[in-house]
């Protein structure tokens, strides 16, 4: 784990996470629930891969897809819990559930270590003069 960096570790530690909400309720109405692979969440998960993959294979990433990624599934997420919505009793209400919110937490940490393992001088790496 040390060769990945603080950054590397969030990134990680972010995948798991977010592999974990995808079996939490990311919807609840009452007693109906849907979790994270009934509302195909698992999606989400494709734009997690490839900056994974380049910590796990502790290659250098290109900065600007892994920031692009995870700025899309922040965003997307966050659209999504705003989104989620029903009406009941002529009242809207939000129905994002706990698992919902647990991978908005996960997507932020995905995009805080891509932040983090940019700013990392790797031990190999010599800064020019």
């Amino acid at each position: 784990m040390r060769r990945w960096g603080t950054g590397g570790l969030f990134v990680v530690l972010a995948a798991i996470l977010y592999i974990i909400s995808l079996f939490m309720p990311w919807v609840t109405v009452a007693l109906f629930s849907l979790n994270g692979f009934q509302q195909e969440g698992y999606f989400v998960f494709i734009l997690f891969i490839y900056p994974l993959y380049m910590v796990l294979a502790n290659k250098s990433m290109n900065l600007m897809a892994g920031l692009a990624l995870a700025i899309f599934s922040v965003l997307f997420l966050v659209y999504y819990a705003t989104s989620s919505s029903a009406e009941y009793m002529g009242a809207t209400i939000g129905v994002a559930g706990a698992g919902l919110y647990t991978a908005i937490f996960a997507a932020i940490l995905f995009l805080a270590g891509i932040i983090i393992k940019a700013r990392e001088v790797r031990p190999n790496d010599k800064p020019s003069d």
